[in-house]
């Protein structure tokens, strides 16, 4: 009996304490299901259940699906870096690079004297990224002999200061012009239609062939209506409703293709990719995302066009041979959305702290891409060139000469 006494009460004490409740002491229930079933809360939240039960099922179909890369391969960083620097000068597009249209240019003003191409580049205000654009098309107008021209193109600026009166609005032009009268036009406070003046202004000048107005504008000036205005066959920048629009035939022939989307293409042939039976998807359907996924339409692809409020993102992006991002949003896409062997090609460029980055985390793409572009250093320098380039066509289409 005391054996088995002594055993008992060593089972009870390796026995794990029963719970109790801390109301009435004894020995609390488990949980019923029915306690808590989401069919108790009414049938809205049944709903939301299912929604949900469903969201989460299609997400894991769509990630099953995706092209998941081996861990060696997202540690190799073997993705090559498609330099737009270079590709700005040794394009697959020879005719459009800044030495062949140099020589072209000298060659057309021997045959005709009045040729000679000029883009007027109008600023408002100093934002970091639109003062680092323009830096850009200085240097690159430096690199020339004379400041002052790149690739034989004179360039003229007109800078207006956010919010400043119209005395104190400085017109920037190597020679004295008409335009000092635009400074006796109105006695008031900066408004946008002075802005609109400035434009007619530039469309009724001849020897302006190209206008550059350097977006975004200030949040109370309507950008689109300042494209608006400029005339069709000096939007060297391809933003007039005439230009876009004609992106949107079957064989699109606008008069002036957008400068960074002709970038785009340009930096694909560059690197060798094939376009034609590829898919492509676009992040960003501003004035630069869905002109880009024209073009590579156009070039036969198969292209998705998304945005910040496109559902199940990551599970789009991951099905991408060519990823273009233009969504604005500082590394907002991560590597491990991209599909091993995709070609990335970053539009964006955001101020983060002390540098700047595209839209793409370019580490985490690097590790996983076949190509990529960096920011800065991709697509800005190629932008800058299908700029020039444009002006050259616009100028010569002013003197007879088709473009």
């Amino acid at each position: 009996a005391t054996t088995s006494a002594t055993t008992s009460a060593g089972s009870k004490n390796l026995a794990t304490p029963a719970p109790t409740s801390l109301r009435t002491g004894s020995v609390a229930a488990r949980p019923s299901i029915s306690r808590l079933s989401v069919f108790r809360r009414g049938p809205v939240a049944c709903l939301r259940f299912f929604r949900s039960l469903r969201a989460a099922a299609r997400s894991l179909a769509l990630l099953q699906s995706c092209p998941r890369p081996i861990a060696d391969e997202r540690q190799s960083g073997t993705a090559a870096v498609i330099d737009g620097t270079s590709a700005a000068k040794y394009g697959a597009n020879q005719s459009a690079m800044p030495s062949a249209l140099k020589e072209e240019v000298a060659i057309l003003r021997d045959q005709n004297p009045r040729f000679s191409p000029t883009l007027a580049i109008v600023q408002v205000g100093a934002r970091e990224d639109s003062n680092a654009y323009i830096r850009m098309k200085e240097k690159a107008a430096a690199a020339v002999r004379d400041e002052k021209v790149f690739a034989g193109v004179e360039t003229r600026s007109v800078k207006l200061s956010e919010g400043v009166s119209q005395e104190e609005v400085k017109f920037n032009f190597p020679r004295e012009t008409d335009w000092t009268a635009l400074l006796r036009v109105f006695n008031l406070s900066y408004r946008p239609f002075q802005l609109l003046d400035v434009v007619k202004k530039l469309n009724a000048d001849p020897s302006v062939h190209g206008i550059l107005v350097q977006l975004p504008l200030p949040e109370s000036i309507n950008d689109a209506a300042v494209t608006d205005a400029i005339d069709p066959r000096k939007d060297v920048d391809g933003l007039h409703p005439t230009n876009v629009g004609a992106l949107s035939k079957r064989n699109p022939r606008p008069l002036f293709v957008p400068c960074t989307p002709k970038g785009v293409m340009e930096l694909l042939r560059w690197s060798g990719t094939e376009v034609a039976g590829k898919t492509a998807v676009v992040v960003g359907r501003s004035d630069l995302g869905a002109p880009v996924a024209a073009l590579l339409t156009a070039a036969d692809a198969t292209v998705t066009l998304c945005h910040s409020k496109t559902r199940e993102l990551p599970n789009i992006i991951c099905h991408a041979d060519i990823l273009v991002a233009a969504i604005g949003r500082a590394e907002y896409i991560r590597g491990e959305w991209i599909k091993p062997g995709a070609v990335v090609i970053d539009v964006g460029m955001n101020s983060s702290g002390t540098r700047w980055v595209g839209d793409v985390d370019y580490e985490g793409a690097s590790r996983v891409a076949s190509a990529v572009t960096p920011v800065p250093g991709g697509v800005g320098p190629m932008t800058v060139a299908m700029l020039i380039d444009n002006v050259v066509i616009s100028a010569k289409r002013a003197v007879g000469i088709e473009g």
